[in-house]
């Protein structure tokens, strides 16, 4: 994932500190307030849907990143697999596997 430098607030786009991934799905911002102690790193889809918190960048990335692959794998569970596919899986995160043909994925244990 491609996430931009952190940025200090920035008029027009967060009044808090920011980073920004913009995804096939819509752009994932993480929120911060640097000045805190001890604050969380909030996660927003497309500034309307709150998808989360880490207690620091990397683990909100983390959290970002999960969500990605769990919508990934709801749409290729709605949509299905190519037709004929013999899938050839690949370990992408975890538990996730990933077709290289198709782009099917599930969760494996």
């Amino acid at each position: 994932m491609n996430w931009t430098e952190p940025k200090k607030p920035t008029e027009g786009i967060s009044h808090y500190d920011h980073t920004i991934c913009k995804t096939p799905i819509g752009e994932l911002k993480i929120e911060w307030k640097s000045w805190k102690v001890n604050d969380s790193y909030d996660i927003m889809l497309n500034d309307s849907d709150w998808i989360g918190s880490g207690h620091d960048l990397e683990s909100a990335k983390e959290i970002a990143k999960n969500y990605l692959v769990l919508k990934h794998k709801e749409l290729s569970e709605f949509l299905g697999t190519v037709e004929g596919c013999i899938h050839n899986m690949e370990h992408v995160h975890t538990n996730w596997y990933q077709c290289a043909r198709c782009g099917y994925v599930e969760s494996r244990k």
